[in-house]
């Protein structure tokens, strides 16, 4: 008798578990990654051997809710060349439907950059191709991070005569 209540208490335990397992994924709010566009690159200044950028970003929210973000890693590339890392651990929250601009200052070596910018140069393009990956950090309930991933065209300004 009493191996029969254990039994009925284990499975009773098990029920009772994925309940809770089902319950707390059904509570996951459904987020959809918001749209990061590179908009600008500034030149800020150069040192011996590193380089410092300003990149503007704007970050579309196509959710219902405001997303509050903690943080932003990402990867740029210009040319399908890896051109810069970033972090930013700047609070900023987008509305919902709405959009705001993050600006953000990047390094980048020297050493790495120099040929391929002198190569890129050397053509006098009117614009450059880019791709933007990486993840933001948000302060939703079990939401965590949201991956976003763009790619484009940036307009380059002519040289003031």
């Amino acid at each position: 008798m009493k191996r029969q209540a254990t039994g009925y208490r284990r499975a009773m335990g098990a029920m009772l578990l994925v309940f809770l397992m089902s319950g707390c994924a059904a509570m996951k709010p459904t987020v959809t990654p918001p749209q990061l566009n590179l908009i600008d690159v500034q030149f800020l200044d150069a040192r011996l051997l590193e380089q410092r950028y300003e990149l503007t970003f704007r970050v579309l929210n196509p959710n219902d809710m405001d997303i509050p973000i903690q943080g932003m890693y990402f990867e740029l590339q210009l040319e399908s060349r890896p051109f810069a890392t970033g972090v930013s651990s700047t609070p900023v929250t987008v509305p919902a439907y709405g959009e705001t601009e993050v600006v953000v200052t990047v390094s980048t070596n020297v050493l790495k950059t120099v040929t391929q910018l002198a190569d890129f140069l050397k053509g006098q393009p009117q614009s450059v191709s880019y791709r933007l990956s990486g993840h933001l950090k948000v302060d939703l309930p079990l939401a965590g991070r949201l991956p976003v991933s763009s790619e484009g065209t940036l307009r380059l300004s002519p040289k003031p005569e």
